[in-house]
């Protein structure tokens, strides 16, 4: 089974922003542009230690696990955010996720992070466990 293992996403991860093309200079959506750069380059660095090669046309399941409790940020959202940024470097296109399961770790205190693990929907072990 091969799935990704991205260790420790590190933050501001900023909810995903509808914007338009005049919209994307307002200051809520350069921050949401300049978190994408930021987890662009980390998903970057960790598919070259690791020697992955990118996920092409299959379909695709994702785990995520925020490490921080926010309430005011949606977890929709985050997931949409981390999706976009993953796209092109983890897998072809986000439209091919099939399947994404997301949970919000329930520990006070803890550096805004994310865990992500990718993997193909047909290898998934979401039966019993052992995601993230």
């Amino acid at each position: 089974m091969l799935v990704f293992r991205l260790e420790a996403l590190e933050g501001p991860i900023v909810p995903y922003v509808r914007m338009t093309q005049g919209g994307k200079w307002k200051p809520r959506a350069q921050r949401y542009l300049a978190s994408q750069t930021a987890l662009a380059i980390q998903f970057k660095q960790q598919m070259a230690r690791n020697d992955w090669c990118r996920f092409g046309k299959q379909s695709l399941a994702v785990a995520l696990r925020f490490s921080w409790l926010d309430r005011r940020q949606d977890l929709d959202n985050l997931e949409k955010g981390l999706l976009d940024a993953a796209s092109t470097i983890v897998f072809l296109d986000d439209r091919w996720v099939d399947r994404c399961y997301k949970e919000r770790a329930r520990v006070r205190g803890a550096p805004q992070a994310v865990l992500m693990e990718v993997g193909r929907f047909d290898e998934w072990p979401w039966e019993g466990g052992g995601i993230l």
